[in-house]
């Protein structure tokens, strides 16, 4: 692994970002159009997996099958493809309004329930590479995971890999 392509570069992005609006979240991003939606979770949780089934769906793109970059644009939120993909190497160089944000975890069915804000910043907490060495950062990342919560609907997701995730995704 090159170690400036890796990590390195990561930092970097991550002081970048704190001062440009933005922050990377480990998720696995899609877009239909400029609707976009995070599935957000820890090594394991199915970013991988759900990307390659929603690879299958007719009109849809899959940014980043492990790391994503949001930011704030003017008042929506946007999110990016990164070059930092996950196990099923998805990454296209491309963005979209992001319109909801999954929290996943493997289940026995498939189940939704919308998060509280609090809930919803918490998870992001769990689920993004803050610079925990800079206060200032951490100021700002908290307040955008404020501003981005009471934008974007944000949901618990339980799942098992099969197609019936994506026509419940697609109901939400």
């Amino acid at each position: 692994m090159d170690p400036f392509f890796g990590p390195t570069l990561e930092l970097l992005m991550i002081n970048r970002l704190v001062r440009q609006q933005g922050v990377i979240l480990h998720t696995c991003g899609i877009a239909r159009g400029d609707s976009g939606t995070l599935f957000a979770g820890e090594s394991g949780a199915g970013k991988s997996t759900l990307a390659g089934l929603w690879n299958r769906q007719n009109g849809m793109a899959v940014l980043s099958d492990d790391r994503t970059v949001v930011r704030k644009t003017g008042s929506e939120f946007r999110m990016y493809g990164t070059p930092w993909h996950g196990e099923a190497k998805f990454g296209l160089a491309r963005s979209a309004r992001l319109d909801k944000i999954f929290f996943i975890r493997h289940g026995d069915s498939h189940r939704v329930r919308k998060l509280s804000m609090a809930e919803a910043v918490q998870s992001l907490l769990t689920c993004s590479f803050p610079p925990f060495w800079d206060a200032a950062g951490m100021e700002f990342t908290l307040e955008f995971f404020s501003e981005m919560t009471a934008a974007v609907p944000c949901y618990e997701l339980l799942f098992k890999p099969d197609r019936g995730v994506v026509d419940l995704i697609n109901k939400v």
